[in-house]
C-alpha cells in the first residue's frame, strides 16, 4: 500500500491527488491521509480546508489509522514507544524535494509519501494518455450557483472575448506570502507584473482585459491603480476580482481557467489555473499560422519559485510552454519563448 499525506491549500491538494491518479493507473493500492496534515493548524494561521469534493466532486479512499501506524511505525502506547527507542523507528515515510521530480515515487510499491509533488511529471503519463487529471478536475456545474459576484465576473470574461479582446488571469498572492518574505518575497515584483502585462498585450496586438485575482482584493485594487497607469497601458483594461476566501477558493480558480492568458504568482493555485485553462476547447496546441484568429495561450511564470539557494530547489514545476520572467521583468531562457 501507498499512502499520500494531503496538506496545504487547494493547489497543493490537486498536485497530491494528481499523483494519486498516476499511482492508481500504475496498479498501486493507494489511499489518502487527509487528517495528519491538517490536525495541527494553528488558530492564528490560515486554515486550509480540503476542497476537492466541493470543487470537483472528488471522492477518494481514506487511509485507516491502522495503516498509518504501520506505514509510519507510529503505533501509540508506552510499550511501542519503548520498542522504537530500542530498535529505532522503521517508518516508510518518503518526502519529496523542493520542485524536483523523483521517479522513485512512481516505482515504490509501499510507502507513506509526504510533500507537495509540484511537477506535471508526476502525472504526465496518465494525463497525456487518458486525460485522467483534467477529467478529474472538471468543475462542478453548480459551482457558481450561490456566487452572484463570481457569475458577474464570468459574464465579463465572456463578453470581453466576444468583443475581440484578449483576456488574462493575473494572480497576485498576498496574505500568507507577505508573512514569509524570506521564502516568497522578491520574486513576483511590480516590474515582473508590469512587463508580463505589456508583453502579452504587445505580442497579441489586441486590447487586453486583465482580471486580477488575489487573496487581498482591497490591497490589490490599490496596487493595480499604482502600477498600471500611463500611456503604456492605454490598451489594457483591469478588473480586480473580489477574491473568495479559503472556503471557496475553487470559485476563483474556475474563473481564472476561463481566461485565455495567464500571469502566474509563484503559487500552485495559479499554476493549476493555467494548466487547466490554456488552449481550452482546442484539439491540441493552436497553430497561429493556420488559425490566425486563435492565438495560443501565453503563460508567464516567475523564473524563481522559492527564495532558496539554487542547490536546494529544482525547476520541475515549469511546463515546457511556460515563459519564464525574472524579478526585473526580463525573460530568462526557456522553451516557452518559442511561442512569441
Amino acid at each position: 500500500m501507498i499512502a499520500i499525506r494531503m496538506e496545504g491549500g487547494l493547489g497543493n491538494q490537486m498536485f497530491q491527488y494528481a499523483l494519486f491518479l498516476q499511482l492508481r493507473a500504475l496498479g498501486r493500492d493507494v489511499c489518502i491521509d487527509d487528517v495528519t496534515g491538517y490536525e495541527n493548524q494553528a488558530e492564528d494561521s490560515v486554515r486550509r480546508p480540503i476542497r476537492l469534493k466541493e470543487a470537483f466532486g472528488i471522492e477518494y479512499p481514506v487511509l485507516s489509522d491502522e495503516d498509518r501506524y504501520r506505514l509510519t511505525d507510529s503505533y501509540p502506547g508506552f510499550f511501542n514507544a519503548i520498542k522504537r527507542k530500542l530498535r529505532g523507528r522503521r517508518s516508510l515515510e518518503m518526502h519529496d524535494q523542493n520542485l524536483v521530480f523523483d521517479s522513485k515515487f512512481l516505482e515504490t510499491e509501499e510507502g507513506y509519501f509526504t510533500g507537495y509533488f509540484q511537477s506535471y511529471k508526476y502525472f504526465a503519463q496518465v494525463d497525456e494518455t487518458e486525460g485522467a487529471v483534467r477529467k478529474a478536475f472538471t468543475f462542478r456545474e453548480d459551482l457558481l450557483d450561490d456566487a452572484p459576484g463570481h457569475r458577474n465576473i464570468l459574464s465579463q470574461i465572456r463578453q470581453a472575448a466576444e468583443l475581440g479582446e484578449e483576456t488574462c488571469a493575473l494572480h497576485l498572492r498576498l496574505g500568507d506570502y507577505l508573512d514569509k518574505p524570506e521564502l516568497y518575497g522578491g520574486i513576483c515584483t511590480d516590474a515582473y507584473y508590469r512587463a508580463a502585462v505589456l508583453d502579452i498585450q504587445r505580442s497579441t496586438g489586441r486590447r487586453l482585459h486583465v482580471f486580477i485575482f488575489s487573496n487581498g482584493p482591497e490591497t490589490a485594487r490599490e496596487w493595480a491603480e499604482k502600477n498600471f497607469t500611463g500611456p503604456d497601458f492605454a490598451d489594457v483594461t483591469l478588473t480586480c476580482v473580489s477574491g473568495a476566501d479559503e472556503e471557496h477558493a475553487e470559485k476563483d480558480l474556475f474563473l481564472m481557467t476561463q481566461c485565455h492568458h495567464f500571469i502566474l504568482a509563484n503559487s500552485s493555485f495559479s499554476w493549476w489555473a493555467a494548466y487547466l485553462g490554456k488552449e481550452r476547447g482546442a484539439d491540441g496546441p493552436v497553430n497561429p499560422l493556420l488559425e490566425p484568429d486563435k492565438l495560443p495561450s501565453m503563460v508567464i511564470a516567475p523564473s524563481r519559485w522559492l527564495k532558496l539557494p539554487e542547490q536546494e530547489v529544482g525547476e520541475d514545476i515549469y511546463t515546457p510552454d511556460m515563459i519564464r520572467m525574472d524579478e526585473n521583468g526580463d525573460y530568462v531562457p526557456g522553451a516557452g519563448l518559442g511561442l512569441l
